[in-house]
């Protein structure tokens, strides 16, 4: 399987999960997350704002900025990322 029929099917698997499910999922990963020591240790963080059918991240942001930790997030201008700090979910 190539890299396009690989996300391909990601994407039609993505599409078949309910909202709940996507829910539930979310809320594993980022328990499994939070319990780690690089996490917990680390000062700043960077992440992405959840779309939808993604892992939902929005809490977690808003966890971060309330634990102190420094948050970043990606925005693209053209094909060129950069990454902009927040220190409040207003800035998203």
């Amino acid at each position: 399987m190539n890299k396009s029929e690989t996300r391909r099917l990601i994407r039609e698997r993505k599409n078949q999960m309910t909202e709940q499910q996507i829910h539930e999922n979310s809320c594993r990963i980022i328990e499994r997350l939070c319990k780690t020591r690089e996490f917990q240790s680390c000062e700043h963080i960077l992440i992405y704002v959840s779309m939808p059918q993604e892992v939902e991240t929005r809490q977690l942001i808003a966890d971060c900025i309330t634990m102190g930790k420094c948050v970043y997030v990606p925005k693209v201008y053209g094909k060129i990322m950069h990454f902009h700090r927040i220190q409040s979910m207003n800035e998203i």
